[in-house]
């Protein structure tokens, strides 16, 4: 059948015209929305339909999580209208779908061509929507964190206004002191805190987070917003904005633009360490001062202006504009007693007269740098540094061999390879020329270690004339075949302490690593490692914690079940201490950890098991292939694609646990290539220890790392740290927090925990800065009532507690980079959002609200919410070993 309606299609193209064609397809088209007291009426053109088409042909369903209604519609004159009762509005969660079919054929809703004749958003009783077309009828609910009353407005008598505030003398008195003045965006909200103290007045003075357009003014009340309404308007001048109030249907709004200032003339010079900018304006203000802001850390930059005749001169030194990593925004401030900030506009101007780009010496390398007219026509500035070519070409037996190109462009520098020790930073430094051959027998890696089993990345290094280095980047392999337990050479040092094994391999992205494990002089290694012991088993997490599924797990085997199981864990860890007295828990590297590992059949863990040998997991070692192995998990998988898909293996996992039949199918089966019976969905072994009464009233603050930030440098100039220091030092949050004595526990990604203390974040008494070490993972989530994390899996802890989680999303196109295994809505159970001051409001709207959490749907995440995984597990492992005949 679906052939046969494939070819009557096609014979109809064929032979009929497009202009002939278009008369004869049915086709509804939205038109428009309107408001009536208990509904709203969306109007649906019918075009191709005939005159007589019964009524009782069409048929109108919504979609929403309360379940499928029908809906009531009238046909007239060309036209569908259909009746939305707002009472099926006001108790959903989510977005809405409206489904039209024809003689029991589903029909498409289109879009109208070009900017829609009628409304496309309503009010229902107390909810704002937006309708728009995706094939069907997709109603929007906006901001559904407030309600609005729209049937009570607040009416304003007086509007005074000046430079730093507006104030509003109000008919009655507020009925709470601390209200806000909301504008109401069409897409977003952002609120002013009340500054006065008389009952009469509200008085808002701080207006730098305005969006430009026109927004709704409210005033919110808790998360009740109510229209304000005014007879006259006012106008004002803040530092950034020209701000208009007026009435609009009866309702007092706000137009908002930004100061602007047209430039009639440019003219830039690059010289010595300076950018030297000459520009004049029509309008001709007193400008006195040029601002430079970081739009990531919003940190300023002043530089003063000469003005002559109308003319401005600045100049610019090149340490203040020349980064590659942030944008930078202009604005050229007056020096009256009420200073404007404007933005320079140079739509006007030809392409030419911004000059075309300059080489500059900067940092001992030529640069390239130019201002050009950015899309909203302002002024900006780009620069780019050169590029250093360098790859491995070649590794035969302790031979590398490599290049280096464009070494040019780096005037007076020499390049070096370092050999830099991942944990303790110490480095060996080899100088190099464009073609080079390094001999991995002449350096010394055996001092460079800090840790018996440790990894050494290879860099390459640039030096300037003074000694500092300018340029610092990782070297790839071209002929890399990325495994996670290959290597491409291998040789051995000995010393007094034992013997050194040290493996050329490569990181997932190519670059290049050496691996080096030591079996100390005085190991024992046991005879006969090939016979291995299936009953006995070797479980670890990360080299240094005890608090995730692997410790779960073990726990729950010493008590359960008669295998031998034994926990490995580094003895400096914080977490060794807490358990370093339990039976079979071993010692990284002791000669109790080698005769476990080269004896255990099983190995279980929740990141790569090189983490629970004392030697390279690769083929060879200590008949490793042998092993069978099991990948225990650290979350539940269906955010970012991961790296333990099978083909990252020589020697695979033999078995995968996961949580649910949908990552089971569509992830770990469906796209990182493991059968059906080499995946068990049983649940996570630390979900057995999550209770689901307790609350907490604090809030946990548990960001995850940032795979592209690789250097100190990188590290504190980034958006990630940037972000999350600001958010601490948040005036409005810390005020919050104390006002309802919440405190707020920040515990950075192990990885970050170097770059911030308890001293530097200390910024209120409400705030609080958690160590590694000092907290178990698991008590901290179940210890508190909010969790405010981006993209971590332990969301999923605290989702299964029946506990609310907020994402803080402000990196998601970067962080979801090489795409998402799963939609988003469909892992991400909570509320998402991209902005600080968002996230406050978020905050506060659950401290208010009790912290109580929205119910949701978990079958996808979860297939089991009980506490039988570790069982569970444990059943699906000894069904693996029956299965491959041990």
């Amino acid at each position: 059948m679906a052939n046969i309606k494939r070819k009557f299609r096609q014979t109809v193209k064929t032979f009929i015209p497009h202009r002939f064609r278009h008369r004869l397809i049915k086709k509804m088209i939205l038109t428009g929305v309107a408001e009536y007291k208990n509904a709203a009426v969306i109007t649906v053109a019918l075009i191709n339909f005939r005159k007589s088409t019964e009524p009782e042909a069409f048929k109108i369903q919504l979609k929403n999580s309360t379940g499928i209604h029908h809906l009531d519609y009238r046909l007239t004159e060309g036209q569908l209208k259909l009746y939305l009762p707002y009472n099926l509005m006001e108790c959903q969660e989510g977005d809405s779908k409206i489904m039209l079919t024809f003689h029991d054929k589903k029909m498409i809703v289109h879009a109208p061509s070009g900017t829609p004749s009628g409304k496309t958003e309503f009010f229902s009783y107390s909810r704002h929507f937006k309708v728009s077309i995706k094939r069907n009828i997709l109603i929007q609910h906006k901001f559904p964190h407030f309600a609005f009353d729209r049937s009570r407005p607040v009416p304003v008598e007086d509007i005074e206004t000046n430079h730093s505030k507006v104030q509003m003398t109000l008919q009655g008195p507020l009925t709470a002191r601390k209200m806000q003045l909301a504008f109401v965006y069409p897409n977003h909200i952002r609120t002013i805190e009340n500054e006065s103290h008389d009952e009469y007045m509200f008085t808002a003075m701080h207006f730098d987070d305005l969006l430009k357009g026109e927004a709704a003014l409210y005033l919110l009340d808790d998360d009740i917003l109510r229209p304000l309404s005014a007879e006259g308007g006012a106008v004002m001048d803040t530092l950034h904005h020209h701000v208009v109030f007026h009435n609009h249907n009866k309702h007092l709004h706000a137009t908002v633009n930004p100061h602007t200032a047209a430039l009639s003339a440019f003219e830039s010079t690059m010289q010595a360490d300076t950018v030297k900018m000459t520009f004049t304006c029509g309008s001709d203000p007193d400008f006195q001062r040029l601002v430079i802001v970081d739009v990531t850390s919003k940190e300023e930059r002043i530089v003063p202006i000469e003005m002559t005749g109308g003319t401005a001169t600045v100049g610019v030194p090149f340490q203040m504009i020349m980064d590659t990593q942030s944008r930078r925004r202009f604005m050229l401030e007056t020096g009256t007693e009420s200073p404007r900030r404007f933005l320079p506009m140079v739509d006007n101007l030809e392409a030419s007269d911004l000059k075309s780009p300059e080489q500059v010496l900067f940092n001992s390398a030529w640069t390239t740098a130019w201002f050009y007219r950015r899309k909203d026509g302002q002024l900006g500035f780009k620069c780019r540094y050169p590029i250093l070519g360098r790859a491995v070409t070649d590794i035969t037996d302790t031979d590398i061999a490599g290049y280096l190109s464009n070494l040019e462009s780096f005037v007076g520098c020499t390049p070096h390879l370092a050999f830099v020790e991942r944990y303790s930073g110490a480095v060996h430094r080899v100088p190099i020329k464009e073609t080079f051959t390094v001999d991995l027998k002449g350096i010394p890696l055996t001092s460079l270690k800090s840790k018996d089993k440790t990894i050494i990345d290879l860099f390459v290094e640039l030096f300037d004339t003074g000694g500092e280095v300018i340029r610092r980047g990782k070297i790839k392999y071209l002929e890399s075949d990325y495994r996670k337990d290959n290597y491409y050479s291998w040789h051995e040092q000995m010393d007094a302490s034992g013997t050194h094994h040290h493996l050329v391999t490569t990181t997932p992205y190519d670059n290049l690593k050496i691996e080096s494990f030591l079996i100390p002089v005085d190991i024992q290694i046991p005879a006969h490692t090939e016979q291995k012991d299936m009953n006995m088993w070797l479980i670890g997490e990360r080299y240094d914690t005890a608090q995730d599924n692997g410790y779960a797990l073990f726990s729950w085997l010493r008590q359960h079940a008669s295998v031998n199981a034994y926990y490995v864990i580094e003895a400096p860890s914080e977490d060794y201490q807490k358990i370093k007295d339990e039976p079979h828990v071993v010692t990284f590297g002791s000669q109790a950890h080698y005769d476990v590992a080269c004896r255990a059949g099983v190995l279980l863990g929740t990141h790569d098991l090189e983490n629970l040998l004392p030697y390279k997991a690769a083929r060879g070692f200590f008949h490793y292939e042998d092993t069978l192995k099991v990948f225990l998990q650290h979350g539940v998988l269906g955010r970012k694609p991961v790296e333990y898909d099978k083909r990252y293996y020589d020697l695979p996992f033999d078995l995968f646990i996961v949580s649910s039949d949908a990552e089971k199918d569509k992830i770990v089966a469906g796209r990182m290539g493991y059968g059906d019976d080499e995946v068990a969905v049983t649940g996570l072994a630390r979900f057995d220890q999550l209770p689901t009464a307790h609350k907490g009233r604090d809030i946990l603050l548990m960001p995850t790392w940032r795979d592209w930030i690789t250097t100190d440098a990188g590290f504190l100039d980034s958006q990630y740290f940037n972000r999350y220091e600001t958010l601490v030092k948040n005036t409005r949050l810390n005020a919050i927090l104390e006002a309802h004595d919440v405190h707020l526990h920040f515990y950075p990604h192990y990885r970050a925990q170097q770059y911030f203390n308890a001293e530097q974040l200390a910024h209120g008494p409400n705030v609080h800065f958690i160590r590694l070490g000092e907290r178990r993972v698991q008590d901290l989530l179940i210890e508190h009532a909010l969790l405010i994390t981006d993209y971590s899996t332990v969301s999923f802890d605290f989702t299964m507690m029946g506990k609310p989680v907020i994402y803080y999303h402000f990196d998601s196109p970067r962080f979801f980079r090489n795409g998402k295994l799963r939609p988003i809505k469909e892992t991400f159970l909570g509320d998402i959002v991209k902005q600080e001051e968002a996230l406050v409001d978020m905050i506060e709207h659950h401290i208010l609200n009790g912290f109580e959490p929205e119910p949701r749907d978990l079958s996808g995440i979860f297939k089991y919410q009980d506490h039988n995984n570790s069982r569970r597990i444990y059943e699906a492992v000894i069904d693996k070993i029956k299965q491959i005949g041990h």
